[in-house]
């Protein structure tokens, strides 16, 4: 999976107050780990290096592991000692990684940077029980996305804005082969778990309907709203507007007429249409037949955060955390 990085002024504003705290026992080194690819991490390596620039001596340095490999590098770094001072975690890993006493708490000067700086809403999507963990970096907005071109053939030129509308578009995009499967889909759904719960989260929100009640305790998935989100949903199964053969991963060969996505979707898009990208690839807001609508839907995807591990031991100061980063000090006792 690829992501984007996003607002890299503050990533550099919140990650160098991070790696203002993060413990390098001996070596002037600051080890951060990320799922990014070198291409993806550029604006954040650009951080790094004026980092260093700020702080002579010390060593930013990035550790890359494929999407698919980072939970569980993770949870083995930490049980063999090798964890590095900073991870960007993708934030449904969060709690399980917390219950398991593997991530530090960042230290209240870190804390009153993020409540400073962040929407409540990006700092309540960091919080579990009261605490919050690391700093956020990341926001997935989930949108319509859909292929200019197969719009273009089917007599619109504008995207639909009512599911209905939706659903008359993507019946003329559809295509069958002689066996009577489908070719192109009008519309596509994902595979996994997170392909179908985000972009069913994201109807209800633009359909005026939280998924969650205010107090986290009940939902309303059975609100009249999200019964017939999933009833169009599944009509579109039903009537052979789309199936389980196409799925969301057709689009970067356009085969898929429209999809809900998120942002960080673009560079694969970006990659896979090369300079045909801007003709090809549109954006809307998410259809729904709820009048004006409702809210748009953001998700937090990712968090700077520290490993709890010998090297970043709970009580060490931030005072004593950046000297060490500055000096190579070792820990006392270590």
């Amino acid at each position: 999976m690829t992501r984007r990085l996003m607002g890299a002024l503050g990533a550099c504003s919140a990650l160098g107050l991070l790696a203002s705290v993060a413990v390098a026992q001996e070596a002037k080194t600051i080890q951060v780990a990320t799922h990014y690819t070198e291409e993806q991490a550029a604006p954040l390596l650009e951080c790094f290096r004026a980092y260093e620039a700020e702080h002579p001596g010390v060593t930013v340095e990035h550790q890359q592991t494929a999407y698919g490999d980072f939970l569980q590098t993770i949870l083995t770094s930490r049980v063999g000692g090798t964890a590095p001072d900073i991870y960007n975690v993708y934030s449904v890993w969060v709690p399980q990684l917390a219950a398991a006493g593997t991530l530090e708490a960042p230290p209240q000067e870190m804390a009153d940077f993020i409540t400073q700086n962040y929407s409540p809403a990006t700092v309540g999507a960091a919080t579990i029980g009261g605490q919050l963990w690391g700093v956020p970096t990341e926001l997935s907005v989930y949108a319509l996305v859909y292929n200019r071109k197969l719009l273009e053939a089917a007599g619109t030129t504008e995207p639909p804005k009512t599911w209905a509308e939706l659903r008359e578009i993507a019946q003329k995009i559809t295509r069958t082969n002689d066996q009577g499967n489908i070719d192109v889909g009008g519309y596509a759904y994902g595979t996994s778990v997170a392909e179908g719960v985000h972009p069913l989260y994201s109807q209800m929100f633009a359909a005026g309907v939280a998924p969650f009640a205010e107090d986290g305790r009940s939902t309303n998935l059975t609100s009249p709203q999200a019964v017939k989100i999933l009833g169009d949903q599944a009509a579109l199964f039903a009537d052979g507007i789309t199936s389980n053969a196409i799925t969301t991963d057709n689009f970067a060969s356009g085969a898929v007429g429209m999809q809900i996505s998120a942002n960080w979707n673009k560079f694969g898009w970006q990659e896979a249409f090369g300079d045909q990208f801007a003709d090809t690839v549109g954006v809307a807001p998410i259809p729904h037949d709820e009048g004006p609508g409702g809210r748009c839907s953001i998700r937090s995807s990712g968090r700077w955060i520290r490993p709890r591990t010998p090297r970043t031991r709970p009580g060490t100061s931030c005072a004593t955390s950046a000297r060490r980063a500055r000096t190579g000090s070792p820990a006392r006792g270590g």
